[in-house]
């Protein structure tokens, strides 16, 4: 008690002496300075000039301490980019897609550390490269996806928001579960005639996936398409004033797509009030901004789910696409890891509630419209090595991951590969 008594009274000394010194220095500049011969400047111009500087030095260092004292860091800076180096761009009927045959520019390749609840800044996301179908390339320089499809190709369309979509870079490899999978599906199967495809785009909810298969997705020709996908419906099941198209919850991209191009304007500057300033009026980086953008309204977590039945309606939609295309499709059940800082929590603990409704309801349709299922969310091992968050997976939860749905595919697989007539 004493020893922390003691302590923060010299941090609030240490800290109390630095603003004292600051506030004199400050005076003292602005009482001497003037007092200077400088030609050509009016010695009313330059009292203001100091006057400014010395003003805005004691309210940097009156920021950084208030800041630091309240959240225990100073407000994060968002790396600049130029408008033409934005990956996302608005769409006329989704809230957002990522650009067209987009690569970023060399010198923009840097890869952004994950802040993970359970690793820490272990790993990175690696900057983005998008193909022809505005999907994840994988690798960065892998081609654009061949339209015919090539004969002889299986191709397997992997459909779900960010934990699709996610690419993770750990010991300066890329992993995503898409990925393992298409390793998985061609060690399994005895050929490199197998085809996976990340269709996965972070923030979207079964509406948007149904969209975005329905208008362009379907047009790759896929043999099977997984869906491994819940979660984010529930933010607009639980908004108020609820609407079977979302249009509660979700706006267009295009409404603040102004203020990325503002934002792009602004210098980078080593201040923590002019970071803070800049994070309060223009949205951040996209990675943690983006779904902050497309959203409208708060979701009340003393609410009831009033989306489960457009969550079921979309993904009927969605499969029943797939049959009338003579596409097979495997559905999964979805996995939360609930670790102990998050375990006792309401908001996690709602959405728990949500999504064993969810998980429940893909197991129904896939049996009611006779496609295969697969429990993941029973067969995932609750290991903090598997996850970086309560949904996200690490590189070695990716790879059990695939392996599940392996497993769950190979059935679908080797008919296809009949077929198709591919020999392993």
């Amino acid at each position: 008690m004493y020893a922390g008594t003691t302590e923060a009274a010299h941090h609030f000394m240490n800290t109390a002496s630095k603003l004292l010194c600051a506030i004199i220095l400050g005076a003292f500049m602005a009482w001497t300075i003037p007092l200077l011969v400088v030609d050509g400047v009016p010695k009313a111009l330059l009292t203001s000039l100091v006057s400014l500087v010395a003003f805005l030095l004691i309210a940097e260092l009156a920021f950084r301490q208030v800041y630091k004292w309240r959240t225990g860091r100073l407000p994060e800076r968002f790396e600049r980019i130029p408008m033409d180096e934005l990956h996302v761009e608005p769409h006329p009927y989704l809230p957002y897609v990522y650009r067209r045959d987009f690569a970023p520019a060399q010198d923009l390749r840097r890869d952004t550390f994950i802040q993970s609840p359970i690793h820490g800044d272990r790993f990175r996301f690696p900057r983005p490269s998008f193909n022809n179908f505005r999907l994840k390339r994988e690798p960065v320089t892998a081609p654009n996806i061949t339209v015919p499809k090539p004969a002889g190709r299986l191709r397997v369309l992997c459909l779900g928001a960010s934990t699709t979509a996610n690419s993770v870079e750990d010991l300066g490899q890329t992993y995503s579960y898409p990925m393992e999978l298409e390793k998985a599906l061609r060690l399994r199967h005895g050929t490199e005639d197998i085809e996976v495809v990340n269709g996965g785009m972070g923030g979207r909810t079964t509406a948007e996936i149904l969209i975005h298969f329905l208008l362009e997705l379907v047009d790759m020709q896929p043999d099977i398409v997984v869906i491994y996908h819940a979660y984010n419906d529930l933010g607009p099941s639980l908004t108020p004033n609820f609407h079977n198209d979302y249009s509660h919850a979700r706006k267009n991209i295009g409404e603040v797509y102004h203020l990325y191009k503002l934002r792009a304007l602004f210098p980078d500057l080593p201040s923590a009030l002019y970071t803070y300033l800049l994070n309060t009026f223009f949205p951040g980086e996209l990675s943690t901004s983006l779904l902050e953008a497309i959203s409208v309204g708060k979701p009340n977590i003393e609410g009831q789910f009033q989306g489960l039945p457009i969550y079921r309606r979309n993904l009927g939609h969605l499969i029943d696409l797939c049959r009338a295309n003579n596409i097979d499709v495997l559905c999964s059940s979805y996995c939360q890891y609930l670790y102990p800082e998050v375990a006792n929590s309401p908001v996690h603990l709602k959405y728990r509630e949500g999504l064993l409704q969810e998980n429940a309801a893909m197991q129904e349709l896939a049996a009611g419209r006779n496609a295969a299922f697969v429990d993941t969310a029973f067969l995932m091992p609750t290991d903090p090595e598997l996850f970086i968050d309560s949904v996200h997976f690490s590189p070695l939860g990716m790879a059990r991951l695939a392996a599940i749905l392996t497993d769950a595919l190979t059935p679908l697989v080797e008919k296809r590969l009949r077929e198709n007539n591919i020999s392993a």
